[in-house]
């Protein structure tokens, strides 16, 4: 028999108050339940033939709720102090429950166990959700070894997660490619994620891994990611990962989050990150962004017209976008002397790439060695390579 979770009904305006009736109470401040729900929401299923990897699972044990959502493929659960004397667990709707605390207007919200309903209180409305078991919520192991893994400032392992993520492909044609490469060298660790137009590798500072750790080279898939580069915390926050034959744990002292690794071969990324250049222009990222985002406006429609061109002359560089049926746009910034300059270049590439490498870039080079080999951006820790296209 298929057991899910049902929608339940809202009853604004009226509030039950008879504390008799009550099994279970918990209270949150609303501003911090909200923050928690947006987390776990992210990992919650959508569409799901399971309803109950829809939902949420709210555990109290005295002063302190365990929040989790799961669609298998990735877990998050958030700790959160409340007011309660009460223990238990219940079940409730993701989307629903967000959507109702966001929606509160009030400091405090409640959530009780009553015979009939689970019910989410406000000031001046009451929501009355269907029960459903709690044991139909899949079990979600968080256990850290203490002999493997290392550990970060989540935020610097948050800005090194979001300067690749944009070059993970979103496509199924390749199950490696639709994740994160973590390779363990020494000093820290390579983040590297490639469509195979766009490839993107930063490294991260870290102590030497723990050398009873078997991991060297696995694929965090980009969920997991995602979930990761959405993590808030103080700056000093410190968390610690670990990496098993299957899956990615990360512990912050609020933040625990699950995922499954993928399985397949990375391909050979230094193989395509080209080793000199014959033109190299040091530039600012917001300048580029912008004139580029001005050509952009007579890009042409089709998927094989929305190309910049990239060109330099005259001690300047240009960028330009051309519409057939519309007309021709050509943005300019100074440059000055091109360092190891031997003459102009033209290449033609992507523009979405383009600026996608560019919003995770301050100041930094553009290297070039002919127009039919790979663009590369690059600052101290991060490079870009995007692959050039015919136009």
């Amino acid at each position: 028999m298929r057991v899910g979770v049902k929608k339940g009904r809202c009853s604004m305006g009226k509030k039950k108050t008879d504390k008799a009736d009550n099994e279970f109470e918990v209270c949150f401040e609303r501003s911090a339940l909200l923050n928690a729900l947006r987390l776990v929401s992210l990992a919650a299923a959508k569409n799901s033939p399971k309803p109950v990897l829809e939902s949420v699972f709210i555990g109290v044990t005295g002063g302190e709720a365990r929040i989790r959502a799961t669609d298998l493929d990735v877990a998050v659960e958030v700790k959160l102090t409340c007011k309660s004397k009460d223990i238990g667990c219940v079940i409730l709707p993701c989307t629903q429950l967000l959507q109702a605390v966001a929606r509160a207007e009030d400091d405090e919200v409640t959530i009780r166990w009553t015979e009939k309903y689970i019910e989410l209180v406000t000031a001046d409305g009451l929501y009355q959700f269907y029960k459903t078991n709690s044991k139909e919520f899949p079990d979600s192991a968080f256990g850290f070894s203490v002999e493997k893994g290392c550990e970060f400032k989540l935020a610097d392992l948050r800005a090194a997660t979001a300067k690749v993520l944009c070059a993970v492909s979103k496509e199924a044609t390749g199950y490696a490619l639709n994740g994160m490469l973590c390779e363990f060298v020494a000093g820290g660790i390579n983040l590297v994620a490639t469509n195979l137009r766009h490839l993107a590798k930063t490294f991260l500072k870290t102590g030497d891994l723990n050398k009873k750790s078997e991991a060297k080279r696995v694929i965090v898939s980009r969920r997991a990611a995602q979930l990761l580069a959405h993590i808030e915390a103080e700056e000093d926050t410190v968390c610690r990962v670990e990496f098993t034959d299957n899956h990615i744990f990360m512990s912050t002292d609020k933040v625990y989050l699950a995922g499954l690794l993928l399985e397949g071969t990375f391909p050979k990324y230094a193989d395509v990150i080209p080793v000199g250049c014959e033109h190299s222009i040091t530039l600012d990222a917001a300048a580029v962004t912008r004139q580029v985002r001005r050509a952009k406006i007579l890009e042409g429609d089709g998927e094989d017209n929305r190309n910049i061109i990239i060109s330099s002359e005259n001690g300047r560089i240009e960028f330009e976008a051309e519409n057939q049926e519309v007309g021709k746009a050509c943005m300019q910034l100074a440059i000055g002397e091109a360092k190891n300059g031997q003459g102009d270049f033209e290449i033609a590439v992507r523009s979405k790439y383009l600026l996608d490498a560019l919003k995770t870039l301050g100041e930094f080079r553009l290297e070039v060695n002919d127009s039919d080999q790979p663009l590369v951006l690059l600052d101290d820790d991060t490079v870009h390579v995007i692959m050039a296209v015919k136009n």
